[in-house]
């Protein structure tokens, strides 16, 4: 297992995190979306009420993940195990 930070730039501080993701809860709760629809409305609500920080820091998570990913395939090619 592999854990792979979103670089520090990009972070979305934990507590504006976690109140975007609770108030877009509530509001999905509230107009009753559930099972697959919930997915893309949270992600809209929680980029929407965030200002787009929150796509901001997955789309630097995303090419993080991606960086280390490549690194740890050229480590293992040079150095097979």
């Amino acid at each position: 297992l592999i854990c792979v930070p979103v670089p520090q730039a990009d972070e979305l501080p934990s507590k504006i995190a976690q109140q975007a993701i609770d108030i877009a809860q509530q509001t999905a709760d509230g107009l009753g979306i559930r099972g697959a629809a919930s997915t893309p409305f949270l992600l809209a609500e929680i980029a929407r009420l965030t200002d787009g920080a929150s796509v901001r820091a997955n789309s630097s998570l995303l090419i993080n993940n991606s960086r280390i990913a490549a690194e740890i395939a050229i480590a293992l090619c040079q150095n097979p195990i």
